[in-house]
C-alpha cells in the first residue's frame, strides 16, 4: 500500500484518523521543547542565581543541555515554510511575487505573535508597578520595551525585556529571506543555498564556541543567532523535501517498525543531549535526530506517533508559544507564584513538574484573557 494511501499529506495524519487542521502529534512536540526550554532557563535563574541571594545553596544543573529544543522549532518552522510554498505551487515565480510572498509570510507570523507577546509585556510592566516601582521606574520600563515590542533588541538597537524572545526575530528573519528564494528559485534553495549554510554555520559554531548554542555574541553587522536561525531553518526546508520523498515511498510493515526504531532512537538521543549534558560539540547530533523526529511526526505511521496525535496534544500545542513567551513571568515573580506552593524548595524530583503546572496554568490564563480581549475587539469592531 502507498504511503498515500495511508496518511492525509496536509495533515499527516494516520489511517482511521478524522482529517485535521494541523498535525497534532507536532503539537505535542512543540508542547515538550517549550517545557525545556522553561526548564533551562528556571534552573539558570532560580537554583544557580535566585539561590545565591537567597543564601540558599544552589544545585548542580540538570538541564544545560536544552538550549538544544529551540533548534527544533527552527527545523519546524523551516519545514512549515517549504510546506506552504509547496502548497502554493511557486518555485519559479519572478521576483515581485517571491516578495510579496516574503512579505504576507513576515505580516503573517508577526500579526499571530504579537498579541502573546504583548500581553507579556504589559503583564510584566504591571506586576512591576505593583510590586511597589516607582512611576518614574514604570514609565522607563514601558519605554525600554519599545525596542522588546519591535524586536529590534535582537539587532542590537536596545535590550529585549524577554531575553528567550531573541529566538522569535531569528526564526521570522530566516522565514522572510528563505520564503522569497524558495518562491523564486526552489531548487537553487534545496539543493545549494540550504546545504551549505547549514554545513558553515554550524561548522564555525562548533570550531569557534566548541557547541551549537551561540546566540549573543556579535557576528559582522547581526549575531550568532541570526545565522543559527539560517542553517538550522534551511536544515528544516531539507527536512520537508525528505519527507515528500517519504509520501512515496511503499510503506511495509518492515519499514514502519524501522521507523519506529529510528523515532524511538531519536527520542532517546534528544533526550541524553538535552539532560545532564554540558555544552559541548557533541550536542550536533540533534541536527540528526530533530529532523527524524519531525518526519516521523508528519508521516503518522508509527504506533508512538498516531497515539500522540489526539486532541490533548493540539491543546499542549496551543500552550507552547504562551509557555515560552510567559515563563520569565513566573521566573522573575517565583517567590510570588511559586514559593507560597513549593514550601521547600530545591527537591528536583518535586519542584519540577510542580513549577510545570503552575507554568501550564499561568499560560492557559493568561491565553483565556486574550482570547477575551480579540472577543471585545471584534465586538467593538462590528459595531
Amino acid at each position: 500500500m502507498q504511503a498515500q494511501g495511508l496518511m492525509n499529506e496536509n495533515t499527516g495524519t494516520g489511517p482511521g484518523t478524522p482529517p485535521a487542521a494541523r498535525n497534532y502529534t507536532i503539537e505535542f512536540w512543540r508542547f515538550v521543547f517549550a517545557s525545556l526550554v522553561f526548564y533551562l532557563h528556571y534552573e539558570v535563574y532560580i537554583y544557580m542565581h535566585w539561590a545565591s541571594v537567597s543564601g540558599i545553596p544552589g544545585m548542580t544543573r540538570m538541564f544545560e543541555g536544552a538550549y538544544v529544543a529551540v533548534e527544533f522549532f527552527f527545523i519546524l518552522s523551516g519545514f512549515l515554510l517549504a510546506r506552504s510554498a509547496e502548497k502554493k505551487g511557486l518555485g519559479e515565480a519572478n521576483w515581485k511575487t517571491s516578495g510579496q510572498m516574503a512579505f504576507q509570510y513576515l505580516k503573517k507570523k508577526l500579526f499571530a505573535i504579537w498579541p502573546s507577546y504583548l500581553l507579556v509585556l504589559l503583564v510584566l510592566d504591571l506586576l512591576a508597578f505593583l510590586r511597589g516601582a516607582s512611576f518614574s521606574d514604570f514609565f522607563s520600563y514601558f519605554l525600554q520595551n519599545e525596542w522588546s515590542i519591535s524586536f529590534l533588541g535582537f539587532f542590537g538597537f536596545g535590550p529585549l525585556m524577554i531575553h528567550a524572545v531573541w529566538f522569535i526575530p531569528a526564526m521570522v528573519c530566516s522565514g522572510y529571506i528563505f520564503t522569497a528564494l524558495l518562491n523564486r528559485a526552489k531548487y537553487l534553495m534545496l539543493y545549494f543555498v540550504a546545504p551549505i549554510t547549514c554545513i558553515t554555520v554550524y561548522s564555525y559554531l562548533i570550531v569557534t564556541f566548541g557547541h551549537i548554542d551561540e546566540h549573543t555574541a556579535p557576528a559582522f553587522v547581526l549575531t550568532h543567532g541570526f545565522f543559527r536561525g539560517l542553517a538550522a531553518t534551511g536544515l528544516g526546508i531539507i527536512t520537508f523535501y525528505v519527507y515528500k520523498r517519504l509520501l512515496a515511498a511503499r510503506w511495509t510493515k518492515p519499514r514502519i517498525l524501522l521507523l519506529s526504531i529510528l523515532e524511538l532512537y531519536a527520542i532517546v538521543r534528544v533526550g541524553m543531549l538535552a539532560i545532564n549534558r554540558p555544552h559541548e560539540a557533541d550536542s550536533a547530533k540533534v541536527l540528526f535526530y530533530l529532523p527524524i523526529l519531525i518526519l516521523s511526526s508528519f508521516l503518522c505511521l508509527t504506533p508512538l506517533s498516531r497515539v500522540l496525535n489526539n486532541p490533548l496534544s493540539k491543546v499542549l500545542g496551543k500552550l507552547s508559544l504562551m509557555i515560552y513567551l510567559s515563563h520569565e513571568i513566573l521566573i522573575l515573580y517565583h517567590d510570588l507564584l511559586v514559593m507560597p506552593i513549593l514550601k521547600q524548595p530545591h527537591r528536583r524530583l518535586i519542584d519540577l513538574p510542580v513549577v510545570l503546572l503552575i507554568e501550564i496554568l499561568l499560560s492557559a490564563v493568561l491565553l483565556l484573557v486574550l482570547a477575551l480581549i480579540k472577543r471585545v475587539y471584534r465586538k467593538v469592531k462590528e459595531r
